[in-house]
């Protein structure tokens, strides 16, 4: 209300200066009604462009958000998603790691109650759960996929984050023991289902056999995303070592790692 009543106060002021100069420069003859009205159609017409701009960006978003989703990983390749649910307030959480083949085939998945102190060392803890299925699984040519840019990053980097120090260096000792594996990221909007198993878990309304027995808003968005799989076919760009040179799109780094950059922002 406020930020109204000053900008009704701002559309005045310009209303009268311009009535001022009119009548100065052109002879016309001021009139209160006439500045009062010309204010306020001021206001409404500035409001409208805004609100047209905002419709615009919103309508775009919108598109985008459509556009990204999972993706297949390239014939004959595995892909495990991985995601972490954490709240700050008592240091809980959950995780999740989905593997799926490259028509988009629930192959298997899990989830798991974990207590960490930040969002980044949950997300540290899924990744590592997924290269423990990876590795558990004797998977061999297999895509890690995760929305943690941050953690992603680090690995690539080889940098050292305190918080999560020793869970890196779980990651690097696993990954050796998966030569042709890759690590890529996604915007969070490509990590859907991960993110809902996750979620789900750490709210406690995941049942005992859920594995068994999908609850039926995961079991929708999976037939929703091997649907689009299956219309629009994958366009890896992934291959031998989980890299294909594009040096628009993929950053190949030590260790098979590999960033993918995907329109979207990095999520967490």
């Amino acid at each position: 209300m406020q930020e109204q009543r000053i900008g009704s106060l701002g559309f005045m002021c310009w209303a009268i200066w311009k009535q001022r100069n009119n009548h100065i420069f052109q002879g016309k003859e001021i009139s209160p009604n006439r500045t009062i009205q010309a204010a306020k159609v001021m206001q409404i017409k500035f409001l409208s462009a805004i609100e047209q701009v905002k419709m615009k960006h919103k309508r775009a978003e919108n598109r985008r958000m459509r556009n990204v989703t999972w993706r297949a990983p390239p014939n004959d390749w595995l892909k495990i998603n991985m995601d972490a649910s954490f709240r700050k307030s008592n240091k809980k959480g959950a995780t999740a790691t989905v593997l799926r083949d490259w028509q988009g085939k629930f192959i298997t998945r899990s989830a798991t109650e974990i207590k960490a102190f930040s969002s980044l060392e949950a997300e540290a803890l899924a990744l590592r759960e997924a290269l423990i299925m990876a590795k558990n699984l004797q998977l061999k040519k297999v895509l890690l996929e995760s929305d943690n840019l941050k953690l992603i990053q680090s690995i690539k980097s080889k940098s050292h984050i305190g918080e999560i120090l020793a869970y890196l260096k779980d990651i690097v000792h696993l990954l050796k023991d998966l030569p042709d594996a890759g690590i890529i990221w996604t915007p969070r909007e490509g990590n859907h289902l991960a993110h809902l198993i996750a979620t789900q878990r750490a709210a406690g309304t995941l049942s005992s056999n859920w594995s068994v027995r999908l609850p039926v808003i995961i079991e929708t968005q999976l037939r929703r995303e091997a649907e689009k799989v299956r219309r629009i076919g994958g366009r890896p760009i992934h291959h031998e070592g989980a890299i294909e040179q594009n040096k628009n799109r993929v950053l190949t780094v030590p260790n098979q790692v590999v960033i993918e950059v995907r329109e979207g922002t990095g999520g967490g």
